[in-house]
């Protein structure tokens, strides 16, 4: 009886891991260009996102030398596959190409300390609160195509 129970139990674990494999569970272990990619959820619609925007203080002068950084849900800053930059001495940024489901929320900080007119509270900006801009229509069920999401920033000093 036992023997029967090990019998049945194998078989039933290869159908199981056969059916799964089928309906391409197997294929959400990396990204489709390899494992530098941001992992998607099989059968959830992508697209690639251009972050862009300002950053200004109160008064409305540009911030250069800020920190541009994606930020993850469980507190930290995001891997290498996700790009960072700095803001231009005008106070803009960009950061080119993020692929996903969505874009992770985008930190501006202070990097520099006193170096470009002091110290600066940082902001976390969600997709919600960018413009969203569809530069290119996407092609297949689950690629959305590409979007620009901009957004212009106030920073208040620190005290």
């Amino acid at each position: 009886m036992k023997q029967a129970k090990s019998r049945y139990t194998k078989c039933l674990q290869w159908v199981i891991g056969s059916l799964l494999g089928l309906l391409g569970f197997s294929g959400c272990e990396d990204g489709i260009f390899g494992k530098d990619e941001p992992m998607d959820m099989y059968g959830v619609p992508t697209a690639d996102y251009i972050v862009k925007g300002s950053v200004t203080d109160e008064a409305g002068n540009p911030i250069e030398g800020l920190l541009v950084t994606p930020y993850l849900h469980y507190g930290t800053f995001a891997p290498s596959q996700y790009p960072t930059t700095t803001t231009e001495k005008d106070g803009t940024f960009k950061l080119d190409t993020l692929k996903g489901m969505g874009i992770p929320p985008i930190v501006v900080a202070d990097s520099d300390g006193e170096a470009n007119g002091g110290h600066f509270i940082p902001d976390t900006l969600t997709m919600k609160e960018f413009e969203q801009i569809k530069l290119k229509d996407g092609k297949g069920a689950w690629y959305n195509g590409v979007f620009e999401l901009k957004a212009d920033i106030k920073l208040k000093k620190e005290k």
